[in-house]
């Protein structure tokens, strides 16, 4: 039986790998002391009761009422879905585990404590009551402990009893537990059992204290996981000084501690302690130079961070038994994130601004040449008609009709100034003129882009006036038919109804020449009479009598030619026009004329037709669409930039209601349109591994090892929503009467979806200038066959209007739908920009990179940055992926420059606050269009420069990144996607002998979406995750062949590297399919080829979590596994997904559910669990449930 004094300690001093690897002056300041002390216990095999609960339950003479034995009320409300491990609730502030400080029925030092819970000290004499409790609570033991045998019995051992750790204050209150362990076989039970997650003895323990360390075990019996009868037994106790815990220095130290106990004999704790370094050390081992400065950016003047998120658990070593390899988990957040989308909206601000200006003079100019704007220089003409002269025979028992349209000097269409009116006739000229008819209108001189034939006719120069105003033409019909009561039918307007077919009426013309009005001196009002020849012969039919006023004016000022739209949002984003020889010339700026004789003729051709954008169109997209967009941006830039030199006072909102610009931005916040360009939810993860050895301290063969990724949620233009970019019918009033409308149906989706519709009104626009162009030809050929000179398509002419008018809303979606993905790239592209530079960054501190010749590569082949998705290609997921594929797909783009910061200052740099090395940064933009680069350039103390940063990144190196996107749906939607796919794919397959299309069952709607939220369960591509996996499988196995080339064999160089023969294998075989090994190889094969992971989900806390954690497992668990053990013939079990499961409840993940929606609890239910891949599921304990409108639903606290 082991003693009953104090136990003996042994200090071992050790080495655990936390002082800074190759440190340099300027990071010697390290911290005085930290606030926390991690204890890391392992425990002997005499500690492993054998037989457990059940031999406790055996001892003889009531044995049971000389050991400690606390009822566990809420603990197991906890435990009713544990199976064999027992994960707590970190949400319960403890309270699980209050029993174990319950004073009513409190242990002593050696486990024991009276049955009936009485002492002397109570005793004063006979009472009934005292009586009865006594022997209600007697029977009530009785009947536990008959409970607790049967439930054992029955469980026939299948699932192990439990064991926990716990630390407690001299008061007996909880400070700390370890997660619960299995006790161990008997062939297991000789190396012990060492408790992964730590004791941690807070800050606000005096050290003048002593704290207890207890030992429990509880059954594992399936039946007592659901009930309130669970007790948990104390093996034993160790008590310790908080003073000389304290005192063991950033080294740590190794303590074995005798057992006290009536159970065990020997029973020993060895203890491993070590400081809790809240913040990595600078420039050391899980320390990224993205981090924050803990001296500044935590400080209360300054709420632009929030503090770390971290873990820490001691895992075994094998190859060494007495060692602890210390797993510090942390979650940071990002330094550069801010500054960086900072520095894109203030440009993308300016960009902006330059749009806006050129779509306001594009807008004025297409107004200046509408005719009935009285703008700019003007011709002011005002007609009055009178009579037509005729013969009365011609118009025996009809009406005729007049239209009138000015055709212009620089179009080849008619602008119609008049709707068939009916117009009196006369046999002969009146005495007195009276205009029967009245119309004014302003057409607008011509002096460039004249119509040639018209010059041609003219000599080929101007008239003397210098100008051209064209002509008015005047259209008269002769109905001819009529209806059975004696009347020609006639249409709304008061014409002849167009049912009447040419034949049926006779059609004359006049053509009054307006150049010839400009040149006569007094301008003023002229009667005259005007011949009408008959079309197409030519013969005169008579005259028509009117008056004709021209007084060239001079309005308001307006643009004659509309500012070029270089330097705009578009081109800034990297995108081109896709629309050639259109007028106006909205967002792109004319081209060279290509030497092609076909591209010549084609632009001589589409420049004689004017215009095809409507004044409408144009206007209210300037006031209700672009300025909103424009003022949208410039209000993040300033408020990007303010807050990064903003100093913050009053009362903190709680995190996941923050609504201000700031490196951390909740998940909750996605709907906040001014917040889009920064990523949110964004942590640099790492899980640094260091090994303490007692036997070994100084082991300079083990420098341990570091794992990193960022996570972060889908970089998305999530504000915006994925809905139908063009107004719905309840918004058509804002639209009205613009001719925006879009002809091939809704476009809904992300970027990826929107450019491809993009695409197709591009084409649809050639194909109608084709088209139109072809039918302008054959008119002017048929025309002219009759007549002798034409140079102008009437008004009348309906079948070339139609096909001009879908021409005007074929090129105004695509200028409409253009600039819409403009403003989105405008807020993916920053997102997934912070993403990449932080990944860049926390490789640029990894000191097995920066030391090795991986810059060598990135100087000369782009830094690889992998991102992993775990979105559904479903509903609104499906957007977010096709949002992010075309953010990170501009990364390409981007080239880093790491500069030595000279001190200097310069408005075009932008500062990186609390930063303990990056000082600014700038970024700009090279080129135009499609050819647009991107530089973006990092000042670094002279100090890190020149001692860290390597040779082959300075001289002005640029490094360009080299982005990938993996995606793989790992949830019950992405289960549906591929099932409904499965499913259409059958049926198509059956129906191809059927009498209908298989196209007509999968049709989309033609109509808007009459609520967005709609989008979230109608639209499905399980094929476009193969694609992008596809893609970035063949972008991954370039850079490999270029980092790693394979000498060409017989048959040549191989398609495939050899080290991507997995991942190609996953991939082709992945259609329909859930398969999470595309990620996990993808990762792995990143990690080789030196680069950086960059993990994201929708709202990066859930299925990034599990991702994440389930990688730092497999990490950890594949350091162990490469190094030998002492016996050759053994292995090292794989304990990956143990290991995640343990972190997805102790680590940093949970926290960051906290910081996002306000609770820490995983956005699942048990049924989207059942659906997820097994290495992805999270402890059933954790999961938020089903129902909303629980607490934990709070703040958008479901988002899956």
């Amino acid at each position: 039986m082991a003693s009953s004094s104090l136990p003996t300690t042994k200090v071992v001093s050790g080495h655990s790998g936390f002082h800074a690897y190759s440190p340099i002056s300027t990071l010697e300041r390290q911290y005085a002391g930290s606030p926390r002390v991690f204890l890391f216990v392992k425990i002997n095999a005499n500690c492993c009761f054998p037989g457990g609960v059940e031999a406790i339950l055996k001892v003889k003479n009531n044995a049971l009422s000389t050991l400690s034995t606390q009822r566990d009320g809420s603990y197991e409300e906890n435990s009713r879905e544990r199976t064999g491990s027992d994960y707590s609730d970190p949400n319960a502030n403890w309270d699980p585990f209050s029993f174990l400080s319950d004073h009513s029925e409190d242990a002593s030092a050696n486990g024991s404590a009276l049955a009936d819970g009485s002492t002397a000290a109570n005793k004063k004499g006979p009472n009934l009551g005292r009586f009865l409790k006594k022997v209600a609570k007697s029977t009530t033991q009785s009947l536990e402990r008959g409970f607790h045998n049967i439930a054992i019995r029955a469980d026939q051992g299948r699932n192990a009893d439990l064991m926990v750790l716990g630390l407690y204050d001299e008061q007996d209150g909880l400070l700390h537990m370890t997660e619960s362990q299995p006790l161990p076989d008997d062939h297991a039970r000789l190396s012990g059992v060492r408790f992964l997650v730590p004791l941690i003895l807070p800050a606000h323990v005096d050290g003048n204290n002593r704290v207890v360390i207890k030992l429990w075990i509880r059954s594992g019996a399936a039946f007592l996981q659901g009930t309130k009868s669970a007790r948990s037994y104390l093996i034993g106790s160790v008590h310790l000084s908080a003073a000389r815990l304290r005192s063991i220095g950033t080294s740590g130290a190794f303590l074995d501690c005798n057992v006290q106990s009536t159970l065990v004999a020997d029973g020993q704790l060895n203890i491993c302690v070590v400081p809790d370094l809240k913040f990595s050390p600078l420039g050391g081992r899980g320390w990224s130079l993205a981090d924050p400065d803990a001296n500044t950016a935590y400080q209360s003047h300054s709420s632009l961070f929030n503090l770390p998120l971290d873990m820490s658990y001691g895992f075994t070593f094998p190859p060494r038994p007495h060692a602890c390899l210390v797993a510090s988990e942390r979650a940071v957040e990002s330094t550069v994130v801010l500054p960086i989308a900072a520095a894109f909206a203030t440009l993308a601000s300016q960009a902006a601004q330059v749009s806006l200006h050129h779509a306001v003079t594009v807008r004025d100019r297409v107004f200046y040449i509408r005719h009935d704007s009285a703008v700019g220089e003007y011709a002011d003409v005002n007609v009055g008609i009178g009579v037509l002269q005729t013969d009365p025979e011609m118009l025996a028992h009809t009406t005729p009709f007049v239209s009138a349209s000015w055709q212009r000097a620089d179009s080849i269409f008619d602008v119609e100034l008049l709707h068939p009116t009916k117009v009196p006739t006369a046999s002969s000229q009146p005495t007195d003129f009276r205009p029967a008819i009245a119309f004014r209108f302003f057409p607008k001189p011509s002096r460039t882009r004249i119509l040639p034939a018209l010059l041609h006719a003219n000599g080929g120069r101007l008239p003397n006036c210098g100008f051209m105003l064209g002509s008015l033409r005047l259209l008269i019909v002769i109905p001819k038919p009529r209806s059975t009561n004696g009347t020609i039918p006639e249409n709304s307007y008061g014409g002849p109804a167009s049912s009447l077919a040419p034949p049926d009426q006779e059609v004359w013309e006049c053509m009054i020449s307006l150049d010839s009005h400009v040149l006569q001196a007094s301008g003023g009002n002229s009667v005259s009479l005007y011949p009408v020849h008959h079309v197409p012969s030519r013969r005169v039919m008579g005259t028509i009598c009117l008056s004709l006023s021209l007084q060239m004016q001079q309005g308001p000022t307006v643009p004659t030619e509309a500012i070029p739209a270089r330097g705009g949002l578009v081109s800034l984003v990297g995108m081109d026009a896709m629309m050639d020889h259109v007028s106006p010339s909205l967002d792109f700026d004319p081209q060279p004329t290509s030497l092609e004789p076909a591209f010549q003729r084609r632009e001589q051709q589409l420049a004689t037709m004017g215009v095809f954008a409507t004044h409408a169109y144009v206007d209210q997209h300037v006031k209700n669409t672009r300025s909103t967009d424009v003022l949208i941006i410039q209000e993040r830039a300033n408020q990007y930039q303010a807050a990064l030199t903003m100093k913050r006072s009053g009362k903190k909102p709680p995190t996941h209601e923050d609504r201000s610009p700031k490196p951390f931005r909740p998940s909750s916040s996605r709907p906040e349109i001014l917040l889009s360009g920064i990523p949110f939810n964004c942590h640099t993860a790492t899980l640094a591994l260091n090994l303490t050895d007692p036997e070994q301290p100084r082991d300079s063969n083990m420098t341990g090892a570091l794992f990193y990724d960022v996570t972060c949620g889908a970089p998305a233009d999530h504000a915006r929503g994925f809905g139908n970019v063009f107004p719905s019918k309840k918004d058509t009033t804002t639209f009205v009467n613009t001719g925006l409308t879009s002809p091939i149906g809704i476009v809904t989706g992300g970027l990826r979806r929107i450019e491809s519709r993009r695409q197709e009104l591009a084409k649809l626009v050639y194909d109608l200038q084709t088209t139109l162009t072809m039918n302008v030809q054959n008119y002017f050929g048929k025309e002219r066959q009759q007549k002798n000179f034409v140079n102008h398509v009437t008004s009348s002419c309906s079948e070339l209007q139609d096909l001009r008018w879908q021409l005007f809303e074929a090129i105004q979606a695509l200028h409409h739908v253009t600039w819409h993905c403009a403003v989105r790239r405008a807020s993916v592209f920053p997102q997934a920009l912070g993403l990449a530079v932080t990944s860049y960054m926390a490789s640029l501190s990894d000191s097995n990179k920066y030391q090795s010749t991986w810059p060598d590569a990135w100087a000369q082949h782009g830094y690889l940055v992998s991102f992993e998705g775990l979105l559904s290609a479903a509903g609104k997921e499906l957007g977010m992926i096709e949002d992010a594929s075309v953010g990170i797909g501009m990364l390409n783009r981007v080239q880093i420059q790491i500069q030595s910061d000279d001190g200097s200052s310069n408005k075009d740099r932008t500062p990186v606050p609390h930063s303990p090395y990056l000082k600014w940064l700038t970024f700009s933009a090279i080129g135009d269009g499609a050819r647009t680069e991107y530089v973006l350039k990092l000042g670094v103390l002279p100090s890190y420069f020149n001692e860290r940063i390597p040779n082959s990144l300075k001289g002005g190196t640029m490094v360009r990144l080299y982005p990938l996107l993996f995606e793989v749906g790992v949830d019950i939607r992405q289960w549906g996607a591929n099932t409904g796919s499965s499913v259409k794919s059958q049926i198509s397959s059956r129906s191809t002998n059927s009498t209908f299309a298989p196209e007509e069952m999968t049709k989309e709607p033609t109509g808007g979406l009459l609520d967005e939220e709609d989008d979230d369960v109608g639209v499905s591509d399980d094929d476009v995750l193969v694609q992008l996996n596809y893609e970035a499988f063949q972008k991954m196995n370039t850079y490999a062949f270029s980092i790693f080339p394979v000498s060409a064999e017989q048959g040549g160089q191989p398609r495939t590297h050899p080290q991507l023969e997995t991942l190609y294998q996953h991939i082709v075989s992945s259609a329909g399919k859930m398969n999470h090994d595309i990620l996990d190889e993808a990762a792995s094969l990143s990690k080789q080829l030196g680069g950086g992971g960059v993990v994201f989900c929708k709202s990066g806390k859930d299925r990034t979590a599990m991702h994440i954690t389930y990688k730092q497992a497999q990490f950890a668990c594949q350091f162990r596994q490469r190094h030998p053990l002492p016996d050759q013939n053994a292995s090292l079990p794989d304990t990956t997904l143990a290991d995640a499961m343990m972190m997805r409840v102790y680590g940093t993940r949970l926290p960051i559910c906290e910081k996002n929606v306000g609770q820490s609890k995983y956005a699942f239910n048990s049924l989207q669990v059942k659906f997820m891949p097994d290495a992805l599921k999270p402890p059933m304990n954790t999961l938020a449930g089903f129902l909303k409108g629980g607490k934990v639903f709070a703040g958008g606290g479901i988002e899956s």
